[in-house]
């Protein structure tokens, strides 16, 4: 069944212009933070949720798209799991029916939500989702039961997922009224940024052998060493020995989550300022990490001191030419390209995501700078819901190293490969065999250079837009 919301008549009177909601505060759990938060809810199902301090963090469903506005920067539209587990919380705090007698609004204690299928376990005032068919178990415990007027709403709510935020304790509830407008994303915009005028777009960069890149920012003014430049990073990493050194703030702790599971909990630090090309980025939240233990700096024989992907490409407009390495940076608004470059982007746990064909299917896959040469990296459940290693293709024994650790696989060939409508034949291709730690129900993979080296690409997140333009030298591919 689909879970619908039953809506209650009020007899108060408000402007054409206006919603009556509920205003729930309190408190929200962000990466082991206690922060000050506001929850507005709609019968109708849209909501807002508002978590101050550092977090600094807006999330908004209108009631089709979800998007959050975070530090100052947003809207950023969000797609699949993230949007999906978010709405159906929200969607049951608006509604008491669904916390009063939730067990007789399912059938069989089943939700089916968008793509999900949740495991409804109950006792006494406490109840759980379970996503039983996602590949992490994504668990939303609701406890106690208050009531404001006829509306019943929990004393907190827990989440067990792949989000900073964890936790909800909810204070005190009145019924508001709010212009409707508010639910409406606001125009792009982007605070505590500037752009230098008098430094260049093309950046310092390093291309390894491997395929990837790296790049050389100024943190709060001072020259380090290389940063790998990478896509798939949904939050940037320095040195913890740097941050010590520019006595860096710890405003809280994430979970370390990529392919390979999780590998620990790290400090998350506020840097005052970060500089790369003419881009300055004010007052900025890094997980620090450890360059002796890192993958990057294998790769370079050298200390990585950090690593740089969804911060910068959040903000800006940034073209990218994974063959020669080169990397430029412009303002948003100001980068012309004309339209029939540009292909939809679906950002997925802050990691960019388009549509592919191959072998006459289609699927999400991540456009990836991190992935350096290789070509298609499918996630195991998508090996599996596919019956990709069918008896028809050969395969060796391979591996994949990410965040959290080493995964088996199997080395092959796609037949073809479609993306951008650049039709490529006989491409390299892994296929993920063990828990990867990013299989989910939505996505397929990831794509890197081989799959991708045929065009420059323009990461446009502002517009939620990515573009692809053809290279007329293409170069030799490295192995």
């Amino acid at each position: 069944m689909f879970l619908t919301l039953s809506c209650r008549e009020d007899d108060s009177k408000t402007s054409v212009s206006e919603i009556q909601v509920f205003q729930l505060t309190g408190e929200a759990k962000f990466a082991g933070s206690m922060l000050p938060l506001e929850l507005l809810l709609s019968e109708d199902g849209r909501f807002i949720s508002n978590i101050d301090g550092w977090a600094d963090q807006t999330i908004v469903f209108n009631g089709q798209d979800l998007f959050y506005i975070e530090n100052g920067v947003g809207p950023i539209k969000v797609s699949f799991l993230e949007k999906e587990l978010l709405a159906l919380t929200h969607l049951i705090i608006a509604d008491s029916g669904l916390i009063t007698d939730f067990k007789e609004t399912t059938e069989d204690n089943q939700i089916t939500f968008g793509k999900l299928q949740i495991e409804v376990e109950s006792s006494n005032n406490n109840f759980h989702l379970i996503a039983s068919n996602s590949p992490g178990q994504e668990k939303v415990s609701f406890h106690g039961t208050n009531k404001y007027e006829s509306y019943n709403y929990p004393d907190s709510i827990e989440f067990d997922w792949g989000f900073d935020l964890t936790g909800y304790h909810i204070r005190s509830v009145s019924r508001e009224s709010i212009s409707k407008d508010i639910f409406n994303p606001p125009s792009y915009a982007a605070l505590g940024v500037r752009f230098n005028s008098q430094e260049k777009s093309k950046l310092e960069t390093f291309r390894t052998e491997s395929g990837n890149l790296f790049i050389k920012p100024k943190i709060n003014g001072k020259a380090y060493g290389w940063f790998l430049f990478d896509s798939g990073a949904g939050i940037s990493l320095l040195s913890t020995e740097i941050a010590n050194e520019l006595d860096c703030p710890v405003l809280g702790v994430k979970k370390v989550m990529g392919v390979g599971g999780t590998s620990g909990r790290r400090g998350v630090r506020s840097v005052q300022n970060i500089s790369i090309g003419p881009l300055v980025i004010d007052e900025l939240s890094m997980l620090e990490y450890n360059p002796d233990k890192s993958k990057a700096n294998k790769i370079i024989n050298g200390p990585v001191d950090g690593v740089i992907g969804w911060d910068l490409l959040i903000r800006s407009v940034i073209e990218v030419d994974l063959i020669s390495g080169q990397v430029s940076i412009f303002e948003p608004g100001k980068y012309k390209l004309d339209k029939k470059n540009y292909e939809d982007l679906y950002l997925h746990w802050k990691v960019p995501y388009v549509i592919a064909e191959f072998e006459s299917k289609k699927g999400y896959f991540m456009v990836d700078t991190g992935a350096g040469n290789k070509g298609v990296i499918f996630h195991s459940l998508a090996v599996d819901r596919l019956g990709l290693l069918g008896d028809d293709r050969a395969t060796i024994k391979a591996s994949v190293t990410g965040a959290g650790g080493t995964v088996n696989a199997e080395y092959g060939v796609l037949d073809w490969f479609d993306v951008a409508n650049e039709k490529q034949f006989d491409l390299d291709a892994i296929f993920m065999t063990g828990e990867d730690g990013e299989a989910d129900l939505y996505t397929h993979g990831f794509m890197g250079t081989k799959a991708l080296g045929f065009s420059k690409i323009i990461f446009d997140y502002p517009n939620n837009r990515i573009g692809f333009v053809p290279l007329k030298d293409k170069g030799q591919l490295r192995n």
